[in-house]
């Protein structure tokens, strides 16, 4: 396991290769969910929104119905990065990732056709 993130009475769980699964019983039993076979190095929550960073190319994923389904969201990037860390603060979510970088959108970008904008090579 390489994230864990928490929202109500659900427990996420981001794993090596076997995507997000979810506990609804504080921890006692877990299923997968839709996000197979993908490494998720990162989890955030805001809302009913949960957002999962992964390995390789894949970037970053969203999932609005508590991890059943998950929509890809990596338009903008020149080249998708490997995304190791999430945080959300004042409406944004940004993504460090592998390459050193750290990129910022809107919350409601996810929902529009957007770019992620980089603020700053660390």
């Amino acid at each position: 396991v390489y994230s864990l993130a928490a929202s109500g009475y659900n427990i996420f769980a981001g794993t090596n290769y076997y995507g997000v699964y979810r506990s609804t019983t504080a921890g006692i039993s877990w299923s997968q969910m839709s996000l197979n076979n993908k490494t998720v190095y990162s989890l955030a929550i805001s809302g009913n929104n949960i957002f999962a960073g992964t390995w390789w190319t894949y970037g970053v994923y969203y999932s609005e119905d508590n991890g059943s389904n998950w929509t890809e969201k990596n338009q903008g990037w020149s080249e998708i990065p490997e995304v190791k860390a999430l945080l959300i603060a004042n409406n944004y979510i940004f993504a460090g990732t592998e390459g050193n970088s750290v990129w910022r959108r809107t919350l409601t970008d996810f929902t529009l056709p957007s770019s992620p904008v980089l603020i700053s090579p660390v």
